[in-house]
């Protein structure tokens, strides 16, 4: 796995057939928390389609406008080390972070919230949990009804 977990693979099966699994466990907080906010911007600016409109040689802007960072609220689902990275990063383009997690650490660069109150005031939601029978289906329909209209969500 060229990753920090292994939560998408059967374990027991790979043993069951001789496949050695192995992972990266320290793989650079900061370049995976870099890697979502570029996300974010590629989304919120329609870089993709602008980008494919300038190769055909369409310069039009219609649908490309997108929504400024700053003044806005950021949602992190899972403040360990890439969470927290997130977290300085959008305050330092001046959001509003808010943050949930079983475990609340003193060096989450944010404000803890309930699961309720990120859905409901987060403009942008980053996903940054492991997959375990608690964060199985996290955000599920009832989850996505509970979020703000227009929200943006990043899950690396």
């Amino acid at each position: 796995m060229r990753c920090v977990g292994c939560d998408r693979v059967d374990l027991v099966a790979c043993r069951r057939h001789g496949i050695r699994v192995v992972n990266v466990p320290a793989y650079s907080p900061t370049a995976i928390a870099e890697h979502a906010l570029a996300m974010t911007l590629c989304l919120n600016r329609h870089l993709v389609k602008a980008h494919n409109r300038v190769r055909e040689g369409n310069f039009t802007l219609s649908g490309l406008t997108g929504w400024n960072l700053a003044g806005k609220t950021a949602g992190i689902l899972g403040t360990g080390k890439i969470g927290r990275e997130l977290a300085k990063k959008l305050k330092g383009m001046d959001m509003k972070v808010l943050g949930y997690d079983q475990r609340e650490s003193e060096l989450f660069a944010g404000t803890y919230a309930s699961m309720e109150q990120v859905l409901a005031e987060s403009d942008l939601l980053s996903l940054h949990l492991p997959l375990t029978p608690t964060t199985f289906h996290m955000i599920d329909d009832d989850a996505v009804g509970r979020m703000k209209r227009g929200l943006t969500v990043i899950d690396t």
